[in-house]
């Protein structure tokens, strides 16, 4: 039943702002004559609007905040989690360097031995060394 009019009151929010633009463009031109087009057409009503809007809405939001408070579903912003401290984020950071090392590191034994399984044997069966490995 909570959420019905919470909806409900959302939705009569969102059509009580949109009211003075609405009675102001069903009533047309009569409502035109009223006011001097200075900038071009529709500039007067548009005038008006803004100043009529400059109160309306926030009145319109305070009576959403209202009924909503009477329903029971409380108004407030969304708490943001605290920032994380300087030597967190470090530390943080020195453990995702920690991780990379680590990757690298097995990716660089993998390519190596794969390197090392690919080279030629010879005669005896033991694998040549390369030209610099080893002791001579």
């Amino acid at each position: 039943m909570r959420t019905a009019l919470t909806w409900a009151v959302s939705l009569s929010a969102l059509a009580a702002a949109a009211a003075p633009a609405v009675v102001a463009y069903a009533l047309g031109p009569s409502v035109s004559a009223v006011f001097p087009d200075v900038l071009g057409a529709g500039s007067g009503l548009l005038f008006f609007l803004t100043l009529i809007y400059v109160i309306w809405l926030p009145a319109t939001v305070y009576g959403l905040i209202w009924a909503l408070d009477r329903i029971g579903v409380h108004y407030a912003a969304e708490r943001r989690p605290r920032r994380l401290s300087a030597r967190m984020l470090r530390r943080r950071r020195a453990g995702l360097r920690f991780l990379e090392a680590g990757d690298r590191a097995r990716t660089a034994a993998a390519e190596e031995a794969v390197d090392r399984s690919r080279r030629p044997r010879d005669a005896r069966g033991v694998r040549s060394r390369r030209h610099g490995e080893g002791s001579e």
